[in-house]
């Protein structure tokens, strides 16, 4: 399964308290990926910070999103913190490209092109 079918399979609703509360696995998602960065040199750190920040920023302004808003941006947030999504985040040296991709079809979807992100 490609990444946008994943993406896209994972929209559910959700509430704007339920989307404050992955701002911690954002994090927690983050400190792992940190730390097996040193086993894995490859694995694309400086990118998976910037779709962190991304996705706080939207979460910034979750309250302001309708829910077929809010189950999209719950499903980009779900696809980042996957670590064997359609390209492994730790063992493949893309491994996180396809979580930009959805992060960013998640801006074009919430109408936010200021926050896409440049993929190598």
């Amino acid at each position: 399964m490609d990444e946008m079918a994943a993406f896209t399979a994972m929209k559910a609703p959700t509430s704007v308290v339920d989307l404050r509360l992955l701002q911690t696995r954002i994090a927690t998602h983050l400190d792992v990926l940190d730390e097996q960065s040193f086993d894995h040199e490859f694995l694309e750190l400086d990118l998976a910070r910037s779709i962190a920040a991304l996705y706080s920023t939207l979460l910034e302004g979750s309250e302001q999103l309708d829910p077929a808003q809010r189950a999209t941006l719950r499903a980009g947030i779900e696809y980042f913190i996957l670590t064997d999504d359609d390209e492994n985040d730790v063992q493949s040296p893309i491994g996180m490209e396809d979580d930009a991709r959805v992060a960013n079809e998640v801006c074009r979807q919430l109408g936010r092109p200021d926050l896409v992100i440049s993929i190598p």
